[in-house]
């Protein structure tokens, strides 16, 4: 993803066409464009501005893929994860778990956050279990 595409991403969250983005939809737009960055990262880079200018976007998302370049095996560290919850070693999770994991022990995700996570999961659900390895190699198709 070049920086003609992280502009596409930064616009489609522009809504004043402004040229900045509010710094609550700063991490939704920092993982589109194949960032691995937590909510405390990014509230740290946000710091007290409501609003982040493009060239500001240019330099937090540079200097985060920098510290995870190409997702730099997390593909398969992801993987490693889920798997302690594949119980039977199946290489599926239960819907409900990932909900609960998501939810409640991994960092908290917005509702509208949780929903494109079930939306995405359906596709690689079968009787209420998710088949992670598909699932997640889905998931990182924008970090590789």
């Amino acid at each position: 993803m070049g920086e003609e595409q992280w502009r596409e991403a930064f616009d489609m969250h522009d809504l004043d066409g402004a040229s900045s983005i509010s710094s609550k939809d700063l991490a939704a737009c920092l993982r589109y464009c194949g960032a691995v960055v937590s909510n405390a990262e990014v509230a740290k880079v946000a710091g007290d501005k409501s609003t982040i200018s493009w060239e500001e976007f240019k330099k937090i998302l540079a200097d985060a893929l920098k510290k995870h370049p190409a997702g730099a095996g997390l593909n398969q560290k992801v993987k490693d994860h889920f798997k302690v919850f594949d119980k039977d070693e199946d290489g599926f999770v239960q819907t409900s778990e990932l909900n609960y994991i998501m939810g409640k022990v991994a960092e908290k995700l917005t509702g509208e956050e949780m929903e494109v996570l079930n939306n995405e999961s359906g596709q690689f659900a079968d009787q209420g279990k998710i088949k992670y390895r598909e699932f997640i190699d889905h998931m990182m198709q924008n970090v590789k």
